[in-house]
């Protein structure tokens, strides 16, 4: 196109050879400065992407997790951050030295291979397992791991999560509800618990099958039972359910009456019932629990 510009221009309009010259440098002139606003762009593009990969890598050396980049062919350390080391005792130059199989007792050579598979195929991993320590101290870790391939070999991008204080946390609550359990099942009470509307038993001990005469297991298919077994003389006691929707009374610990109940048989029992409220770690009122206690014979 330049050519055939100048040529029409130049056959049309025959000019000196001095200014067909001037017109020869202010063309080159003109693209050498598009070539330098271009390479500038692409410079500034470049200083732009090299800020951010720093930007990015800041973040990952001083997170709060510890983070490998293992090379997946023979699980060795390419890349430890700062929590890598200090979780584990090492310097970053000794963990650069080590493999997964030198942390990890749940992963070593034999079982590498079905890792590497799987991590293949789904290319994301989250599982727990346990880290040495460089004393040899053992502790629990979530790991999630990703696959990623740089230069033609693929790798485990993986960030390791302390979970110490969560299993213990997990341990107190297991010791708590089998405590509780132990407790519950081997009172001659009856202790339930249920959602805050009451339409949902949450949990009912066994002692409610032998005084109520109806399976645990129908009154959770159907809490209404609990409801149709009151005597009707007595339904009036608790027949005001506005009471259980806005469960004011049970904060307040007011909660306490005496019913009767008809079993399937026609026997009468009379019941003495206390709910109290439940609360979350936040104070908020998450769910009604009580004692049924039968009081038939004290009544006769």
């Amino acid at each position: 196109v330049e050519k055939e510009l100048k040529r029409q221009i130049f056959t049309e309009n025959p000019l000196d050879d001095e200014f067909e010259g001037n017109m020869e440098i202010t063309i080159a002139k003109d693209k050498n400065n598009a070539i330098r606003g271009e390479l500038l762009r692409v410079k500034n593009a470049l200083a732009l992407t090299v800020d951010r990969l720093g930007f990015i890598g800041y973040g990952v050396q001083h997170a709060a997790d510890a983070a490998f980049w293992i090379r997946l062919e023979d699980a060795s350390f390419v890349y430890v951050n700062k929590m890598a080391c200090e979780s584990l005792g090492y310097t970053d130059k000794e963990l650069l030295t080590l493999s997964v199989f030198d942390i990890d007792p749940d992963y070593q050579q034999d079982s590498w291979p079905n890792f590497q598979q799987a991590l293949k195929e789904k290319h994301s991993l989250t599982f727990e397992t346990f880290h040495k320590k460089k004393t040899g101290e053992l502790f629990p870790v979530e790991v999630t791991v990703h696959l990623a391939r740089f230069h033609e070999e693929d790798y485990s991008i993986a960030f390791a999560r302390d979970i110490t204080e969560r299993k213990k946390t997990e341990e107190s609550l297991r010791f708590s509800e089998e405590r509780f359990r132990q407790l519950a099942e081997n009172t001659e009470d009856v202790f339930w618990m249920e959602d805050l509307k009451g339409k949902e038993i949450i949990y009912i001990s066994p002692s409610f099958d032998r005084i109520w005469g109806v399976s645990r297991e129908q009154l959770i298919l159907n809490p209404q039972l609990w409801m149709d077994s009151i005597h009707p003389e007595d339904k009036s006691k608790i027949a005001d359910l506005s009471l259980y929707e806005n469960r004011q009374y049970l904060i307040a610990g007011k909660h306490k009456t005496e019913f009767r109940i008809i079993c399937p048989d026609g026997t009468v029992r009379w019941i003495l019932d206390r709910a109290f409220p439940v609360f979350n770690g936040k104070k908020e009122l998450v769910r009604i629990a009580g004692i049924s206690q039968d009081i038939t014979e004290r009544k006769c």
